[in-house]
This record gives structure tokens, sequence and C-alpha cells, in this order.
């Protein structure tokens, strides 16, 4: 199975999502960076296409948001075209409408339980499926 990588600052929220991929069969390796900035090293050290699957980015990481990690990430020619699914609290419309526009998969709201993060690894095993 392909990589995830997460770009995610809250390690409770890593911790959550490697808790639902396993409920759902996601056996892939999880690849989870911390902020805007890493996320940026990490694509400027592609030399090959790297084997993502997807990407799960939130919009309110330190050091560079999203939206500006999202941009970078389409503009690249290795990731350009890897699936990528912004998983956030925020609810802005104006976030929302920039993100689509930029070509994501999906904007996943983050879920205030459990049971919302269990449920919310179905929907990324059934991109990651789609999308393979």
């Amino acid at each position: 199975m392909a990589q995830i990588l997460v770009i995610e600052d809250n390690p409770a929220d890593v911790d959550l999502l490697r808790r639902a991929f396993l409920e759902h069969g996601m056996t892939g390796q999880i690849v989870a960076i911390e902020d805007g900035e890493l996320a940026l090293q990490f694509l400027e050290g592609l030399r090959a296409k790297p084997d993502i699957g997807l990407v799960i980015l939130d919009l309110n990481i330190p050091r560079l948001d999203g939206i500006e990690v999202l941009s970078r990430f389409r503009a690249h020619p290795l990731m350009a075209h890897v699936p990528v699914v912004v998983f956030t609290s925020s609810g802005s419309p104006a976030e929302k409408n920039r993100a689509m526009t930029l070509g994501v998969e999906a904007y996943l709201r983050k879920p205030m339980e459990l049971d919302g993060y269990m449920a919310v690894g179905a929907a990324f095993r059934d991109i990651l499926a789609r999308t393979q």
C-alpha cells in the first residue's frame, strides 16, 4: 500500500488518524510532518516520484499555512497529481473555496469525538481506493 503523508501539527490528531486508518485496514506507512516549512523541505528534497497515495493536510499549521503548502504541492511536477484531502477544524467558506480551487479531493472537518475520527477513517479509505 502507498504511503500516506499527513501534514498536521497536533500529535494527538496524528495518533487518532493512525488509529482510524488501522480500524479501516489502511496499513501503509504514515509519514507525519508537523509544519508547513518542513512540508516544503520534503517537497524540495524530492528527486523521483514518491510512493505517496494520499496527502492529508491541515490548514492551520505553523510556519507556513496549509493553503500555501497546497499551492506549492500542486505546482510541483512530482506531487501535482497526488490526491490531497484537507482535514481541518476550519469552517471558513473562503478557505474551503480556495482549497477546492486548488484541486483537493475533499475538504473534511475534524470531528470532535473519537467515534467521528474512526468514521472518517472510512472516508479516507474510500478516497484512497478511488484515486489509485
